[in-house]
Formats: structure tokens, sequence, C-alpha cells
């Protein structure tokens, strides 16, 4: 869990510099399996900081994608809807 408690501190640091947590989303990336996904995700929710769910899962073409700063989008519908319903509630505030 190196890559999510090294975006911890990250995040702490945000919030001692005066940024509300309500203002920060983590979104769970580069995980191998739900196992892993589900230890991330208990590891956040003791932070207090939201989460967004579901994870983006590894795969070599996002990794390479998001290494040369690219943005990775899936369309599923359930996951759209979820995702349109928390950014709107997140952007809102």
């Amino acid at each position: 869990m190196g890559r999510f408690s090294a975006s911890g501190k990250e995040f702490h640091a945000l919030k001692e510099a005066g940024i509300p947590t309500k203002k920060l989303l983590f979104v769970i990336n580069w995980v191998a399996s739900e196992a892993e996904a589900k230890a991330v995700y208990n590891y956040l929710q003791k932070t207090g900081y939201q989460v967004v769910l579901p994870p983006l899962y590894e795969k070599a073409s996002y990794r390479t994608e998001q290494n040369k700063g690219g943005t990775i989008i899936i369309f599923e519908i359930t996951s759209i809807l979820l995702f349109a319903t928390i950014a709107n509630k997140f952007y809102n505030r």
C-alpha cells in the first residue's frame, strides 16, 4: 500500500494547509485484485477522506496512458451514473 500511504501524506499536507477534507477525493487506481482494492478502501475509510468507487484496476494500457499524463475514462453506464452523482455533489459544495 506504499503508493496509497504516500498519497495519504499529500492529502494530510493539503488538509494542514487549510483545504477542507470535503474538497479532497481519493480515486483508487492501479490495484490488481478485488482483495487489494478492498484493503485500500478500508485503509482510506479510516482517514476520513472521500473515496470514489469502483476502483480502476491495473491494466498495462492504463498504466502506459497514465505514465504519459493521459486520462482514463471507462464507459460503463453504472459507473458513469455513479461518478456523475459523486462529481455533482463534490463540485457543488
